[in-house]
This record gives structure tokens, C-alpha cells and sequence, in this order.
């Protein structure tokens, strides 16, 4: 959708360096893919709205600057924080949830 194309253009500077703190912290860590992916909404009004579309938009987004090879369930399984409102600050907090496997 063109609105999906103007807040990947206009967010471009964020995921691109988050991605590389994603990837120094897969390293660092010596994570093993699946992970487990936290993603926190914050949004500009309180309309309801489900998880799932901006959801597979973060993790799309993920693949689109390289965070990982792809958005299939062989890198990551997403996990979703309870929904926030703030109309000054929208956005999204990803989070890897560490497991002791």
C-alpha cells in the first residue's frame, strides 16, 4: 500500500541502523535462529486494531534490511507487548525474548 511505502521510506535511517544492533546482538549473544521476537506497539490513537498486520509489516521490514535471510518460522516467532498510545511518539519496540533452551 502506498502508506506501508511511505513509512518504510521515511523509517529507513531507523531499521537500517537497528538492524545492524540486531545482528552485532544475534553475534554477541551466539543466538540461535528461531528467536523469539517481542513486538510492542505504539500507536497515535487508541483505534482498534489487531496485531497481526503490523506485525508481519515489522517482521517484512526486518527481512527488507536484512536483519535475517527471512520472515519464515525458521528465524523468527513473533511475540506481541500489550498495545500503548501516544500520539507524539508512535512506533514499535522489538525485542529478542532470551530462553534457556
Amino acid at each position: 500500500s502506498a502508506k506501508y511505502a511511505e513509512y518504510k521510506t521515511v523509517t529507513k535511517m531507523y531499521w537500517e541502523t537497528f538492524g545492524k544492533e540486531f545482528k552485532r546482538t544475534i553475534e554477541l549473544l551466539n543466538l540461535q535462529f528461531p528467536l523469539n521476537i517481542e513486538m510492542t506497539f505504539t500507536r497515535k490513537t487508541n483505534q482498534l486494531v489487531d496485531y497481526f498486520g503490523p506485525g508481519e509489516s515489522v517482521f517484512d521490514l526486518m527481512t527488507d534490511y536484512g536483519w535475517w535471510e527471512d520472515d519464515n518460522r525458521r528465524f523468527g516467532k513473533p511475540f506481541f507487548g500489550d498495545m500503548q498510545v501516544d500520539k507524539n511518539n508512535p512506533g514499535v519496540r522489538i525485542k529478542i525474548i532470551l530462553t534457556n533452551k
